[in-house]
């Protein structure tokens, strides 16, 4: 033991995501064992192209509170 803590950060949502890509990725939190994880969820910002995007497909929510990650 080195006494270094390991951080990882992850974020869920991006454009492509699959369940595939999801199990993927809980795969590998539980693989490398970090002692510290923070999960994001993508937050399509207002006049951004992902934001345009989502829009398109009629998959923005109306409801803010559920982008905020605080």
């Amino acid at each position: 033991m080195t006494g270094i803590s390991t951080k990882a950060s992850f974020m869920f949502g991006s454009p492509g995501e699959t369940k595939e890509t999801i199990n993927e990725t809980k795969r590998m939190i539980f693989e490398i064992m970090p002692d510290y994880v923070w999960i994001f969820s993508l937050t399509p910002i207002v006049g951004t192209e992902l934001w345009s995007m989502h829009k398109e497909q009629n998959a923005l929510q109306d409801n803010w509170k559920i982008y905020d990650q605080n």
